[in-house]
């Protein structure tokens, strides 16, 4: 899947650089893709639904650990987080 950096920032950076210091041995890639090419593509192509969304909104519910965990990719705690 595409990855949408910070797309729930009301002000997103301007700028998103990637690094890796290690690459892997095969894959690895991190393929990026506009806002506004996934708003046309989605107004375009799902219509219906894109009204839907429209009339009704959508709510983003993130579940987090009570306590930080390095070896999930969620990571940061609630606590931490707010």
């Amino acid at each position: 899947p595409f990855h949408h950096e910070m797309a729930q920032c009301p002000t997103p950076p301007s700028y998103v650089l990637f690094y890796c210091d290690t690459p892997p041995a095969s894959g690895g890639e991190t393929p990026i893709i506009l806002s506004s090419e996934v708003a046309r593509y989605f107004r375009v192509e799902h219509k219906a639904f894109y009204e839907a969304v429209k009339k009704h909104g959508v709510r983003y519910v993130r579940v987090m650990p009570s306590e930080d965990d390095n070896s999930s990719p969620i990571g940061r705690s609630w606590k931490s987080t707010f």
